[in-house]
């Protein structure tokens, strides 16, 4: 099971930077309840809250501060601060407490490799017409609200495309993370600030011999996009096969990487040259273009879905508007609050079948950041001839979902086929053991071996029989429990309605 990592970028650093030029000007004062960029927060947050300034904030040295105020609805979990700092261009960045009507705590710069570079203990307070911040250091810097407008005479800004903080929640691979971040941040210049980068990544073969000079052959693609209404639409595309060069540290099971360079074939003869021996292979996925297509149109669904914007349709040609796949990628959010499932009958097989299932799931699932988990299997053959290993052979899943809007949506799940054991107990039956089929080159063998003269059954068991026995589950769940849900999804499938 991989273990899943925690990005929360401060996207008003990003607009901030794009937008900074040489601003000097005179200190102007603050109104504690007549900020326009400076706002107050009060009205949002707890009753104990002492501090209640917030927005963007500049001294006649041209540093800036950012003071943000977060909520419990918008994802933290708490009630609380973060702090970002542009000092003499170095970014800073971290969370505040609140003590004695001021800020305290550390901000703390970064290198590119994600490394902690300094770090600094600052309190923040306000003083007459200035919001002043001290560090251990001895610095003092005082700011005043910044009345410009950085947004005059841009459009939509686009938020960056960032492999870190779209797939933290649905699976952090930390290869294919180093891919997607050289190409969206080191393959080419910076595009215009108003147009998004969106990469697209099929790695041929890795070479991982030497780990200060891994070898990621791939064929990679940068597309660049604007918005036009609810319309991601591509504005131009570049077409990169090579090499990217990465450092590797740590073991090989928990490896990090970090793109160093990029050996890019411009003509055929270097394309085959780079490629050497996986030339044959990158030319049967480079031709692909059916694929291609599918995986830059889930990147697009998965970069619209993480950063909440409202787009429906995307072009990549020219008319060719097609409606955005589904994306199943998990996104900070907050709790939808459902009930757990359980099994309507406690004192049924089927009600320890689940419960079996259900606990055996989510001891190796990281299910926190999913709404409900359901169980749902077709039972071929039980054995009650000895009620202390009375045997149910069975095939099945366990889904996670979350609800969005009336839907249930599916994160993530894992097959279910074998037979489970149970035992009487004077309140009903539990579960004991589970058999279950093996996969690979093993699957038939062990089949076999465990549903014996039921093994036809179990193979030829179909996809429709299966999909009943789901619909009826997830129904009663949502009956049961008076729930408004009208339909659910499984991983790229149409929807299912209840009706």
């Amino acid at each position: 099971m991989k273990k899943l990592t925690l990005s929360v970028p401060i996207l008003l650093i990003t607009i901030i930077l794009s937008a900074c030029g040489s601003t000097s000007k005179e200190p102007e004062a603050i109104q504690s309840a007549e900020i326009d960029n400076a706002t107050s927060a009060a009205s949002e947050t707890p009753n104990d809250q002492t501090w209640s300034l917030d927005g963007v904030f500049i001294d006649d040295q041209d540093n800036h501060l950012i003071l943000a105020y977060y909520s419990e609805d918008e994802g933290m979990g708490q009630y609380g601060w973060t702090v970002s700092a542009i000092l003499s261009d170095e970014m800073y960045g971290g969370f505040m407490d609140e003590e004695n009507a001021s800020l305290k705590g550390d901000i703390i710069s970064y290198d590119s490799k994600g490394n902690e570079k300094e770090k600094k203990k600052v309190t923040i307070t306000q003083e007459d017409s200035y919001v002043v911040m001290k560090t251990d250091t001895g610095d003092v810097y005082r700011f005043t609200a910044d009345e410009t407008d950085y947004t005059e005479g841009m459009g939509e800004i686009l938020p960056m495309f960032q492999y870190d903080s779209i797939y933290a929640f649905s699976g952090h691979d930390p290869l294919w993370a180093a891919v997607y971040n050289y190409l969206s941040f080191d393959a080419i210049d910076m595009v215009d600030s108003e147009h998004a980068l969106i990469p697209y990544a099929n790695i041929v073969d890795v070479d991982d011999s030497d780990p200060e000079d891994v070898h990621v052959y791939g064929d990679y693609y940068l597309w660049e996009f604007e918005i036009n209404d609810d319309t991601l639409v591509a504005v131009s595309a570049s077409h990169i096969p090579g090499v990217i060069h990465m450092e590797q540290t740590g073991d090989k099971d928990n490896a990090l990487y970090y793109g160093l360079s990029m050996d890019q074939g411009l003509t055929d003869d270097e394309v085959k040259e780079i490629f050497g021996q996986y030339y044959e292979h990158y030319l049967t996925l480079s031709s692909d273009e059916e694929m291609r297509d599918s995986g830059i149109a889930g990147n697009i669904a998965d970069y619209v879905k993480a950063n909440g914007l409202s787009v429906t349709k995307y072009q990549l040609y020219a008319d060719s508007v097609e409606e955005l796949p589904p994306s199943f990628i998990t996104v900070y959010r907050e709790s939808a609050n459902l009930p757990a499932y359980e099994y309507p009958d406690p004192a049924s097989v089927e009600y320890a079948v689940y419960e079996y299932i259900l606990q055996s799931y989510m001891e190796i699932a990281d299910t926190s950041m999913t709404d409900v988990t359901i169980p749902y299997v077709y039972i071929i053959a039980e054995d009650e001839s000895d009620d202390q290993d009375i045997i149910v052979m069975l095939s099945g899943w366990v889904s996670s979902y979350n609800l969005e809007g009336d839907q249930l949506q599916m994160q993530s799940g894992s097959e279910v086929s074998g037979a489970i054991h149970l035992k009487k107990t004077p309140d009903g039956f539990e579960g004991t053991s589970f058999d279950e089929v093996l996969d690979g080159s093993e699957y038939q063998k062990s089949a076999k071996k465990i549903f014996g003269s039921h093994y036809d059954d179990f193979i030829n068991l179909s996809s429709d029989e299966l999909a009943k026995v789901e619909k009826q589950i997830i129904s009663d769940y949502v009956n049961m429990n008076g729930l408004n849900i009208s339909s659910y999804q499984d991983m790229g499938l149409e929807p299912v309605s209840l009706d």
